[in-house]
């Protein structure tokens, strides 16, 4: 099946009620659909819905007849997440850790290189790696990868010195999750994303990463 992410602009002044009304969407009776991550950026207050699906027309039953409907819900957008890589953060991690999204514009004719050497990068002490995909999108992103870090100033230190090095990288945009929610327990996230996983990864501890798309 393919990953989808549905991005809602919102009204300001409604997002906590827009929030509530498109979690209550997202439930069981949506044929054709499995909903995986709701989430939010720092800077913006466009929702963003994660699901995967293989029906174009459940789909669009889904944004017509349940999010189009949503009083605080201005305008909608939809992108695929091709190739996606669930990697396996440390079992140690806390809960003071902050989750990144980083969107990558990289050359077209290195688009495999780029993705194999953010494969391949290790771990940067405490800046873990948890999904990778290409995107394509009409912003200028063709690669996003999600990471894991302790602080704002760890998560640039990261990019600059580690992702913005690699050949074929031409530009970034972090962003900062600011709220996040599963719409799935970990059992059924664990096997929605089996076909993802690396294949380094121990089933055990397979993470259950929020990788949505925040701010773009």
């Amino acid at each position: 099946m393919t990953l989808y992410v549905v991005r809602c602009d919102v009204l300001a002044g409604l997002e906590e009620q827009t929030w509530k009304d498109i979690k209550a969407t997202c439930g069981p009776e949506q044929d054709g659909i499995d909903f995986i991550t709701m989430s939010t950026c720092q800077t913006s207050s466009d929702i963003n819905v994660t699901l995967r699906s293989d029906s174009p027309e459940a789909l669009a039953v889904f944004i017509l007849d349940c999010l189009c409907p949503i009083a605080g819900v201005t305008d909608l957008k939809i992108f695929m997440l091709l190739q996606p890589r669930v990697f396996t953060p440390f079992t140690t991690l806390g809960s003071d850790m902050k989750l990144f999204t980083l969107a990558i514009d990289a050359d077209p004719r290195l688009y495999k290189d780029v993705y194999t050497a953010i494969c391949e990068l290790p771990d940067e002490g405490l800046v873990t790696k948890t999904f990778l995909a290409y995107t394509f999108q009409s912003y200028d992103d063709d690669i996003l990868l999600n990471f894991v870090a302790p602080s704002v100033d760890e998560a640039y230190k990261y990019v600059t010195e580690v992702v913005r090095t690699i050949p074929g990288v031409s530009d970034t945009k972090l962003f900062y999750q600011a709220r996040g929610e599963f719409l799935v327990p970990k059992g059924t996230w664990t096997a929605l994303s089996s076909e993802f996983v690396d294949s380094a990864a121990p089933e055990e501890e397979m993470p259950m990463p929020s990788f949505v798309v925040t701010g773009l």
